[in-house]
């Protein structure tokens, strides 16, 4: 006997497959399934069905994103969204291919079609939605700081005005952010969040200027040596992005997210935010759809 999700779930495939109704509308078609193998219109849709497995632009080297195990194995948050997509498309987590690009290949290896997909911490940006299509958020990202849990600092208040230094990841705009709150600031850049830590741990800056997902992780895996600000700012939403001008294809890849976010396959979802960003999300009571919110 299936229990719970896992009857629901065959259940939903069950009427994938057979053409039947739920809600009053005809389902195939309207849920992720294989049911959609069926695919007839020309787009990426069809060219990813055909092919058989689905290819992600991703990072592997900032964690809880993107980043290898002990095992070798490419892990973190973004890595599980592309093995969602993976099994919302063809009921099977690993038909997915991923490519390993840095930052500023997401847009351009999305326009010469050498990723189906990019889900690489993508913070989403007006700028940027003039050049590709962006889906669902599936994070809420924000700015924080970093210190050693011996620091006399605490906040960002502590920091303002003393003159600190920071250690923060190379950005064209990355000293302007940072004076933008600690307008003193002597402001040093790095060529890698690790390297950012690495000065922070060493005592090289006063603290490290951080995403709070980045912050967050760090500070789980050795709680004894580092802590949070106590504040946040800038926050922002992380999103996959897509090719612009096919919308079957985005709406689909729409689907598969929410049902992971909010729907019937929210286990996988749930336990990758757990284990990746210790966040215990709650599934999206009965009733009105908070998720819209």
């Amino acid at each position: 006997m299936l229990a719970g999700a896992d009857r629901l779930r065959a259940n939903r495939r069950r009427v994938l497959t057979q053409g039947l109704v739920i809600g009053g509308a005809a389902a195939v078609g309207s849920l992720p399934g294989r049911a959609l193998a069926q695919e007839t219109a020309e787009g990426r849709l069809k060219t990813v069905l055909d092919r058989g497995r689905v290819i992600v632009g991703t990072g592997s080297s900032t964690p809880p994103w993107h980043f290898e195990d002990e095992a070798g194995q490419l892990v973190g948050m973004d890595v599980e969204m592309g093995h969602i997509l993976a099994n919302g498309l063809f009921g099977d987590r690993d038909k997915v291919e991923f490519v390993q690009q840095a930052a500023d290949a997401r847009v351009p290896n999305l326009m010469t079609d050498k990723v189906d997909i990019t889900i690489q911490f993508m913070s989403v940006t007006v700028d940027r939605a003039r050049m590709v299509d962006f889906t669902l958020p599936y994070y809420r990202e924000a700015l924080t700081l970093l210190f050693v849990k011996d620091s006399p600092f605490t906040s960002l208040a502590d920091v303002q005005g003393k003159g600190v230094k920071v250690a923060a990841l190379q950005n064209v705009y990355i000293e302007d952010l940072v004076k933008e709150k600690i307008p003193d600031a002597e402001v040093l850049q790095f060529d890698s969040i690790a390297n950012t830590i690495l000065a922070l741990e060493s005592r090289r800056v006063d603290t490290t200027f951080a995403d709070f997902s980045t912050a967050g992780w760090v500070t789980a895996q050795d709680p004894g040596k580092f802590k949070i600000a106590e504040e946040t700012w800038g926050n922002h939403n992380y999103a996959a992005a897509v090719r612009p001008g096919d919308q079957r294809w985005i709406n689909f890849v729409n689907e598969i997210f929410l049902s992971a976010m909010a729907g019937l396959d929210f286990a996988p979802f749930h336990d990758a935010y757990l284990k990746y960003l210790g966040i215990d999300v709650p599934l999206a009571p009965a009733g009105f759809p908070t998720q819209f919110l």
